[in-house]
């Protein structure tokens, strides 16, 4: 008796809901009962998987079938029953045809119960067979073509009422609800969003964000606050008001604004994404003291970070902190240190000095933001212009084509400016940041420890990184060689500022001109925990 094995396969997971996989296992039954075939328990399946890309062949459960077979791990003499060659391939014609020949040419015979027909290696050798086959797959393929096209256009015509307002489909951000074909703001839910991103922007971490929520006894939106969807929530643009149309690989494309209600301002969201940004990869220590500058101090002599290091003196009843280049740490570059209080509380308290009016970039930043988005729709309309012209020439002309790569090009270096003067245009501002300074020197135990973690996320989000330089100078009036600490601050808002410190209290910075002014009274400097500077 003849072993058969049936092969079902469908497209979509909505089709699982109707009559496909009784079909398909009925006319299998009828067929192994009519020709006393043996119907195999090995039965292969692609549920959900469409034929028109062959990702089944490759991938999937014929795939799977395939190897057998070429291997020889299936009983000899078979037969394969399928409704129609479409279950095997709605590709490329001959692609299809390939494939059922590489069936039968290993002796297993193919039955198709649409047509009632059993096709043996023989069939190989009929003109009429093969001309058949070949017809059969050309029909799967145009019709599958004729659908996707159709399909493309569909959304096409979606998308263009999209850009004028008319909803797509009713699936929406969960902060927002549709009556009579808009969207309509959750008020309780956007203000939970808005809370979010405040608290992003004031320091809090991911993790910190989800405990707060819980702590509040905020209801979720999904069954459960978590990092996964409060990172969604805080970096997709729907808050913006846009939607990002994705291909079927799931890559961004087109982006329709002010398709959804914009309840985040523009500068917040920008600010939210900086701070994640500053946060990554700078996790830094868990421990009673965590260092305030985690993984921004730089030490350019050794092409190197600087890492913080703490040393217990038991006698001392004494924690000595250290930032040691991390090369030097690891023994690639001599070692190098300088005190880590003394360096935290000369730079919190340059920070104090600081005037707002160092700061006052943003309209300057505005007026280049402006022109850059001009820029950039220029470049847009641009590459949709020769984009058409490209699409009436009806083939690939390599000029034309170097010309929308070039403009791409152009646009993805605009695109990536823009991004840097966000940065500048939503760095914190100064007089923020020194309030929390100010409250390290008022709290103390774990509610210290915590503002220290915010104090940090600040920091990073202000701060893009301090270069360290160390020199040694001999002094005139007893020879005693002492050390100048000369430090580079880079901020986020493109100002540049260098302060230094030696052993003496105190410290000193530059002037714009270059000038040096001599060392300020540490008289307010911030203090530190567990004895922190010595005074």
């Amino acid at each position: 008796m003849k072993t058969a094995y049936s092969y079902l396969r469908f497209s979509t997971a909505e089709q699982m809901k109707g009559d496909s996989i009784r079909r398909q296992e009925s006319e299998a039954d009828r067929a192994c009962k009519q020709f006393k075939w043996r119907l195999s328990d090995q039965t292969f399946r692609d549920l959900g998987v469409s034929a028109f890309r062959g990702k089944h062949a490759k991938q999937g459960a014929l795939s799977i079938f395939l190897d057998l077979l070429q291997a020889g791990n299936l009983e000899t003499g078979s037969v394969l029953i399928l409704e129609d060659f479409d279950r095997l391939n709605r590709d490329k014609i001959m692609t299809g045809f390939d494939i059922v020949r590489r069936i039968l040419e290993t002796g297993t015979d193919v039955f198709c119960t649409l047509n009632w027909k059993l096709y043996t290696k023989d069939s190989l050798n009929e003109p009429m067979a093969i001309m058949e086959m070949i017809w059969r797959f050309y029909l799967a393929h145009e019709e599958s073509a004729k659908k996707a096209y159709r399909s493309k256009e569909n959304w096409k015509a979606k998308h263009h009422g999209a850009e004028n307002g008319t909803i797509m489909t009713k699936l929406c951000p969960a902060w927002l609800t549709v009556e009579d074909g808009k969207f309509i703001p959750i008020k309780e839910r956007v203000a939970v969003v808005k809370q979010i991103f405040a608290w992003c922007v004031e320091g809090h971490g991911i993790n910190s964000i989800v405990r707060k929520l819980n702590q509040h006894g905020i209801k979720p939106f999904r069954s459960s606050w978590n990092q996964k969807y409060i990172y969604e929530i805080l970096t997709m643009t729907r808050v913006l008001g846009e939607l990002t149309i994705r291909d079927r690989d799931k890559k961004p494309g087109q982006v329709i604004k002010g398709y959804y209600p914009a309840i985040i301002p523009e500068t917040m969201f920008h600010a939210a994404n900086n701070a994640i940004r500053a946060r990554t990869n700078k996790v830094g220590r868990k421990g009673n003291f965590p260092s305030l500058f985690t993984g921004i101090v730089h030490y350019p002599a050794h092409d190197s970070t600087m890492v913080f290091v703490d040393k217990s003196n038991s006698r001392k009843k004494r924690i000595y902190r250290y930032l040691v280049s991390f090369k030097g740490f690891k023994g690639l570059k001599p070692y190098v240190s300088l005190p880590y209080d003394r360096f935290e509380n000369v730079v919190l308290s340059w920070l104090r000095e600081v005037k707002a009016s160092d700061f006052t970039t943003k309209n300057d930043v505005a007026s280049v933001i402006e022109e850059l988005r001009q820029e950039d729709h220029f470049l847009a309309a641009r590459i949709e212009e020769v984009a058409g012209t490209l699409a009436n020439i009806k083939t690939k002309v390599p000029a034309v084509m170097n010309i929308i790569a070039e403009l791409e090009g152009r646009r993805e270096v605009i695109k990536e400016r823009l991004d840097d003067e966000r940065r500048k245009q939503t760095t914190p501002a100064i007089e923020d940041t020194k309030r929390l300074i100010d409250l390290l020197g008022e709290l103390d135990g774990a509610e210290l420890r915590d503002m220290r973690e915010r104090v940090r996320q600040r920091l990073q989000t202000l701060i893009e990184r301090i270069d360290v330089e160390i020199k040694e100078r001999e002094r005139r009036d007893n020879g005693i060689t002492e050390r100048e600490h000369y430090l580079t601050i880079t901020f986020r808002a493109g100002i540049t500022r260098r302060i230094w410190f030696g052993t003496e209290k105190g410290f000193g910075f530059f002037h714009a001109n270059g000038k040096r002014k001599y060392p300020v009274s540490d008289a307010n400097m911030v203090k530190g925990m567990d004895g922190g500077f010595d005074k």
